[in-house]
């Protein structure tokens, strides 16, 4: 009784912060606990694919940066196997670039 309580509770304040999507999210991530290792890779690489492909459409940083790198192609196309070409991002770089590293979707 009182896991499911605090369970409760902590859905209702999560509710409250995160717009009521909560409960969704955590159904969704339940049943992703009992998924295959290779099922959880091909999530895994689906998300950061989508994550990616977002950056670069929205972030003029990464546009360039991504793109250079060969991870997003002329044909806009997620290739995951050059990410390892990423630079990392470093204080020097969020400095010279700070205009350049925030997204044009936000607000919107």
């Amino acid at each position: 009784m009182i896991p499911a309580l605090r369970r409760g509770l902590w859905n209702l304040w999560l509710k409250g912060k995160f717009d009521g999507k909560t409960s969704a999210y955590l159904r969704q991530l339940e049943s992703w606990q009992w998924l295959a290792s290779e099922e959880v890779t091909a999530l895994q690489r689906a998300h950061m694919e989508s994550l990616v492909a977002h950056a670069y459409r929205h972030v003029p940083y990464y546009t360039r940066v991504l793109g250079e790198a060969g991870v997003v192609r002329d044909d806009g196309k997620v290739h995951l196997e050059n990410y390892h070409r990423v630079p990392l991002l470093e204080k020097i770089t969020i400095r010279e670039n700070s205009a350049a590293l925030v997204s044009t979707d936000i607000g919107g």
